[in-house]
């Protein structure tokens, strides 16, 4: 027998998993941005927390995160030790996530001269996308959020996570990996629908997924405390 056409499978996926979920459950981005925090940047910061996370684990992240750093230009410079006695050392790859924050902040700075992303966010969307993808301890998952969420880019962020969900359900093709089933689910998306779909998948894989915390970490090297 023939396996089912994955594109239907995730169809009936999304239609699913939008009906359980309700739009209220349906994060996109934090609330109450303090005032005088660059938006765009802030992002960055929530979509790096949010990657091979729960949402639930990104907003607590977030939230500890402004309490404890003054600004993001503080928290730019932050050890990568600190950041995780903020976040807590049981939070998904937690050394790795802070060593990837502090090397992405330094990175906007450093190609910028500052936190606003504004530079990038005037770019092209592709140039922009492209940009973040190439600065150090950028996910592609987290340049594809930023572009979808700040610049309304056609994108469909996908991190191992929701990978592994969509594999179990047959929502991608057999055999890709994740970046081959990123390609094919912004080719199977349409544009229109991808900041509902990925703000739908998220919710599935908070809800169905498993849990971030147990997968093996992926160390990067440390990151020196910046100017």
């Amino acid at each position: 027998m023939a396996s089912a056409d994955p594109a239907d499978v995730l169809s009936k996926l999304i239609a699913q998993q939008r009906k359980a979920a309700g739009a209220d459950a349906l994060v996109s981005h934090p609330t109450d941005t303090p005032e005088g925090t660059p938006p765009a940047c802030e992002q960055l910061v929530f979509s790096m927390l949010l990657w091979d996370a729960t949402t639930s684990q990104a907003l607590t992240g977030l939230r500890r995160l402004r309490e404890a750093f003054a600004d993001l230009n503080e928290l730019r410079v932050a050890y990568g030790s600190e950041v995780v006695s903020v976040i807590g050392e049981k939070y998904p790859r937690a050394l790795e996530r802070a060593e990837r924050l502090s090397q992405s902040l330094n990175a906007v700075y450093a190609a910028t001269n500052d936190l606003s992303m504004e530079a990038i966010a005037n770019m092209p969307k592709r140039d922009a996308r492209a940009c973040l993808e190439a600065m150090p301890g950028i996910p592609a998952y987290v340049a594809a959020r930023w572009s979808l969420l700040v610049l309304g880019a056609h994108a469909v962020p996908l991190d191992e996570r929701l990978f592994d969900l969509l594999r179990s359900k047959g929502a991608i093709p057999e055999g890709s990996d994740l970046a081959s089933a990123g390609a094919w689910l912004e080719r199977t998306v349409r544009a229109s629908d991808a900041l509902e779909t990925h703000l739908t998948l998220q919710n599935a894989a908070d809800t169905l997924g498993k849990s971030a915390s147990r997968r093996p970490a992926h160390r990067t090297k440390k990151t020196a405390r910046g100017a």
